[in-house]
């Protein structure tokens, strides 16, 4: 069979431009490609769907309530530790909405974001806003701290308390699930007939002083909500990356406020602005990263670190959990120290690890932890029964999406109540849809490297191994001629002596020469006798030849070209 140069040459060139394509296309053009889109469809852009996504957030944000109920309020009034059970979730959809957006004009954009909150019966099960629980008195608590860290330990608030509150009676309040999050209980009534002048002068000075979940509903009625004061609502002005100029700053928050960092405590750390409101993330996560939170409502950033890779309803995320260092107390992590209470000429105060106390935020006494005392010091446990810290349930997760900034699964879990987001399935199947393109793109990356390697393979296969098939020859009787077939034409040997044996190394070094010979293409058909002479010029020729006879004195020469 006689083989066209030119193709096997062409054959093997294809293979090699489709493989070099697959290899660039497949580590560099498709990716580069997908970043490219992926930056474009990100971005903070008026107009876009990104923009419209981050102006007003599609998901409903799962806002869970627990309630630790004491069961044993009476006891704990005369000295017993309290005996606590958990009640919850109370499920509410969070509906964030930013306004007042301005361009800043330095690829930032500032906004105020109001939320709102609808409860959710569905996800709430048997439970109903009406439930009765029965709970720690924040207010009575709050204020009496309050008053004596701003007027010292000498000033008593038990009598002006029973002449303005009737709730004071109590460390404890008994209401409705309702009252307790949003309509409000009745804690301070200045609007008595009979006030002493003592409680005249405390209603007059009482108002800063009121934790903030106590507001005036009317004048000198003052009632007690714990979310009411979220609802419809913005906090503050923030001021966010656009990612224009660098897609991994995206909606990074510049300002609080108008300002940079926080002069809320003590020190550098403590008053850092890092990370993002935890609804957008900037796009190609990996696991050497961190994940920073503000939270405005603690005044402070939280920080998550990679856990493991997960597929959630078909998409690749990256987990992260919550690190230990963001409750941890100063002994074991240092740079907290700023989270403690100063005072002048006094050593920090600081709490051991787990809480957090939101004095220097807030402005009241309030102290903060994960659900159920979760990574707190074991002495915090001994004060109360019925707390179960569990891991899988009290532990910060958030789940990212690996390519986009979208957060897969968000449950923060830094107050209790617990907030999470979860896609829903409009905003999945766009996640779906993108990762179909990418497995698309990874297929025909391979198929590409397949069909070159084929390519090169047929191509070497017809040079080598076709090129190389067996040369017959025939020890031709009387005649004592060497008849013998290569490339497609046959030749003929007569030995100088006639009825000479031919014997099997002549026919090597005859084969060997012809071969030689007909390789550099002298003749189309080979001489009836050998000249004798010098061996022709053997430059860059390397044959190996085998010969073998069989019963009817067939000899076979298989020859090699290396």
């Amino acid at each position: 069979m006689k083989h066209n140069i030119s193709v096997i040459v062409g054959t093997g060139l294809s293979g090699f431009i489709v493989l070099a394509a697959a290899i660039a296309l497949g580590w560099y053009g498709f990716p580069a490609l997908i970043a490219h889109e992926i930056k474009h469809g990100v971005l903070l852009v008026n107009g876009t769907e990104a923009y419209e996504r981050w102006r007003k957030f599609p998901l409903a944000i799962q806002f869970k309530v627990y309630l630790f109920n004491v069961t044993n309020p009476e006891e704990v009034q005369n000295g017993a530790n309290p005996v606590v059970q958990e009640v919850g979730p109370y499920v509410y959809d969070q509906y964030r909405e930013k306004f007042n957006i301005t361009d800043e004009g330095d690829y930032t954009l500032s906004y105020v974001q109001n939320s709102t909150f609808y409860f959710n019966k569905d996800k709430s099960g048997n439970l109903s806003e009406d439930d009765v629980v029965t709970v720690l008195n924040t207010m009575i608590m709050g204020t009496a701290l309050n008053v004596r860290r701003n007027f010292g330990p000498d000033l008593s608030m038990d009598p002006f308390l029973k002449e303005i509150s009737p709730v004071s009676e109590s460390i404890f309040l008994t209401a409705t699930v309702r009252k307790l999050f949003w309509d409000g209980v009745t804690v301070i009534n200045c609007t008595g007939d009979k006030l002493s002048s003592d409680a005249e002068m405390i209603c007059g000075v009482l108002t800063p002083h009121l934790p903030v979940v106590v507001s005036e509903h009317e004048p000198g009625i003052f009632k007690m909500a714990y979310f009411r004061h979220k609802n419809a609502s913005s906090n503050g002005r923030i001021r966010v990356n656009t990612g224009i100029s660098d897609s991994r700053a995206l909606a990074r928050i510049e300002e609080w406020n108008g300002q940079p960092n926080l002069m809320t405590w003590s020190g550098e750390y403590c008053n850092s602005i890092n990370g993002t409101d935890s609804t957008i993330f900037p796009p190609f996560w990996s696991p050497k990263d961190t994940v920073a939170i503000f939270e405005v409502e603690l005044c402070r950033s939280l920080y998550a670190e990679f856990d493991s890779e997960l597929t959630w309803k078909g998409v690749p995320v990256f987990r992260y959990i919550g690190i230990l260092h963001n409750f941890e107390d100063a002994q074991d992590f240092p740079p907290n120290i700023c989270f403690c209470e100063q005072t002048n000429d006094v050593p920090p105060i600081c709490l051991k690890s787990g809480v957090l106390d939101l004095y220097s935020c807030l402005g009241v006494s309030m102290i903060m932890s994960l659900p159920h005392l979760y990574n707190a010091s074991p002495d915090y446990h001994m004060y109360v029964q019925g707390l179960n810290p569990d891991k899988k349930k009290h532990e910060t997760v958030i789940d990212i999406e690996q390519t986009n900034t979208r957060p897969i699964i968000n449950t923060n879990l830094t107050l209790f109540p617990i907030q999470g987001a979860e896609l829903d399935d409009r905003n999945l199947a766009k996640v779906q849809r993108l990762y179909t393109v990418i497995r698309i793109f990874a297929v025909l990356k391979w198929l590409l490297i397949a069909a070159g390697v084929l390519l090169l393979c047929v191509s070497v296969y017809f040079y080598v191994f076709k090129r190389n098939s067996d040369t017959k020859i025939t020890h031709m009787g009387d005649k004592n001629e060497v008849v013998f077939a290569y490339d497609n034409k046959t030749y003929v040997h007569e030995p100088e002596v006639k009825n000479d044996a031919l014997s099997m190394t002549a026919i090597s070094d005859i084969i060997r020469n012809e071969q030689i010979s007909i390789k550099k293409r002298k003749s189309d058909r080979f001489p009836g006798r050998l000249n004798s002479g010098p061996e022709p010029n053997k430059t860059n020729e390397n044959v190996g030849l085998g010969v073998s006879r069989d019963v009817n004195s067939r000899l076979t020469l298989s020859n090699v070209f290396m």
